[in-house]
């Protein structure tokens, strides 16, 4: 998608959760994947306030030139940016929000003399009450001022202006519906109701209103027009201009979308569900392979999030990341999307390294350094290359020798591994007696071994035993389920254990408690 998006935040104007929320809706891991916060650049610069944010912008928009989707926002005003906003080939939905200006003024005062506010002394010493702060002109009508095509335009030509210009006009008040409204039109799904850098001191702030806001309402003349004129109770939130770049490519990709549908139908079934763009997943659940059996759905994203917050609290980090029976490539995805620089994913079966080949080729979010391959576990001694993090997920227990696949690929892991296996149910209260269980199982279903004869762990004592054989010096336990219940029928257990190089990793993250049942499936691949 080909798409720019400047807002215009004028400060007070819930532009903190415009911010959260549009981030949470475009489904973004890292900020600096498409959002450029033009105030937070600048804050770093030296020089008077709106030249720099001048300057910030257009460093940013340089910075950005080969995104396809961008979305500026920061506190600059229209006339200081509009030469650079016209040199976009595409054109930019322009996009702000407006507040009831009482209620905006008392914000960002009350804002302004907390401890949130980076200059809060100085803005003390320039303003030491509330009504000297009134006595400032420049502090009152801001929605005008940053919104005016020009420094002398009148209250009026500004109106016109944005009616012009402007695609779309949000209201504070009702920001929730006006902001799903815009994801609507942006074709972007909506967000959780959220809230961001409330203002403090409600009680005063609401004492302050009652005092003070027949002399605010009488001072912010050109800002109460302006509000009216596009937040008036009996309005709705104002799409100005009709998207036509959108629609056009609206109408355009549906063939392509209908294809792109039909080719995730062809390639079923799909263990991972894999965000491609826009509404688009790979597949859906409960499908059965070509045996009859039923291939379970569900998100990797998720599962990795939960399995490596402790570990990983801030993501992979520029970390090197290798996925061992890889599946559809989800973890791999997961992982790049949490950070990864560089990514191998390898499965034994063609089924699955066909889809994650699809996801590459047709997926929005970044697929640089990451490659695939159909190849078995014994081939990673052939690999000419080492990984930061190794992902070991659902298949221990399809292996014949699982000491020597999971050595082989220890032996390309530098710093972490993760393994997650199932695993001999035992019994509530009950101790682990540590064991490889063998087992034969069939090799037709796609989720299946390709031995037939396996080997199950009793539990994560095997599990930390072979790691630390193989140099593991520390492990933790993520979590253990000893039985797995499926409806009527007791499964086998499942627990996951990361291991690491260094003695003093792990510190300060607790084994996890085993759990003695834990009902419906526990993800494997």
């Amino acid at each position: 998608m080909k798409l720019t998006v400047v807002n215009f935040h004028i400060p007070k104007t819930a532009g903190s959760t415009f911010l959260f929320r549009l981030f949470r809706s475009l489904g973004l891991r890292r900020q600096q994947d498409a959002i450029h916060n033009i105030t937070e650049r600048a804050a770093k610069m030296e020089g008077r306030y709106f030249p720099k944010i001048r300057k910030a912008f257009e460093i940013e928009q340089q910075d950005s030139a080969e995104q396809a989707l961008k979305v500026f926002t920061g506190h600059y005003r229209y006339r200081d940016v509009a030469d650079l906003i016209e040199r976009w080939r595409d054109e930019p939905v322009l996009v702000t929000y407006l507040r009831d200006p009482v209620a905006r003024v008392l914000s960002q005062y009350f804002y302004s003399i907390s401890n949130t506010h980076d200059e809060m002394e100085k803005f003390v010493e320039k303003y030491p009450t509330l009504e000297h702060f009134l006595e400032n002109p420049g502090g009152l009508n801001q929605q005008t001022a940053f919104l005016a095509p020009n420094a002398d335009a009148t209250v009026d030509e500004t109106i016109e202006h944005v009616r012009e210009k402007f695609h779309f006009v949000g209201c504070t008040e009702r920001f929730d519906e006006d902001f799903d409204n815009l994801m609507s039109m942006l074709k972007f799904p909506p967000s959780d109701p959220v809230r961001r850098n409330e203002s403090p001191y409600p009680d005063l702030k609401r004492d302050a209103y009652t005092k003070y806001k027949d002399v605010i309402y009488d001072r912010t003349a050109e800002d109460r027009k302006l509000y009216n004129a596009f937040c008036a109770p009996e309005k709705s939130s104002q799409i100005l201009l009709p998207l036509k770049h959108l629609k056009q490519r609206e109408d355009k990709n549906v063939k392509a979308e209908n294809n792109l549908l039909n080719e995730i139908e062809d390639l079923a079934p799909w263990h991972h569900k894999i965000h491609l763009s826009g509404d688009i997943w790979t597949g859906a659940g409960n499908i059965a392979d070509q045996t009859g059996s039923k291939v379970t759905y569900y998100d990797p994203l998720v599962a990795m999030k939960n399995l490596t917050r402790q570990v990983l609290p801030n993501g992979f980090e520029g970390r090197s990341f290798l996925d061992c029976a890889c599946n559809g490539g989800g973890y791999s995805f997961a992982a790049k999307d949490l950070g990864a620089s560089n990514v191998f994913g390898f499965d034994v079966r063609e089924h699955w390294i066909k889809q994650c080949e699809f996801v590459m080729q047709n997926r929005e979010a970044p697929t640089d350094n990451m490659k695939f391959r159909q190849a078995d576990l014994l081939d990673l001694s052939n690999l000419n290359e080492d990984f930061d993090v190794t992902w070991f997920s659902g298949l221990f227990y399809h292996l014949p020798d699982p000491v020597t696949g999971l050595k082989n690929a220890a032996d390309r892991t530098k710093e972490l591994i993760f393994v997650n296996t199932a695993a001999i149910p035992v019994e509530p209260d009950v101790d682990e007696v540590p064991a490889l269980h063998m087992k034969f199982e069939g090799t037709d279903e796609l989720m299946s071994g390709i031995y037939r004869l396996s080997w199950s762990p009793s539990g994560p004592k095997v599990i930390e035993g072979i790691l630390n054989w193989m140099g593991f010096v520390e492990t933790r336990l993520i979590f253990w389920h000893k039985t797995v219940q499926l409806g009527d029928r007791r499964a086998s257990g499942r627990l996951c254990i990361v291991g690491a190089r260094e003695k003093g990793r792990l510190d300060g993250i607790r084994n996890a408690v085993p759990v003695d049942s834990h009902s419906g499936p526990i993800r494997g691949k």
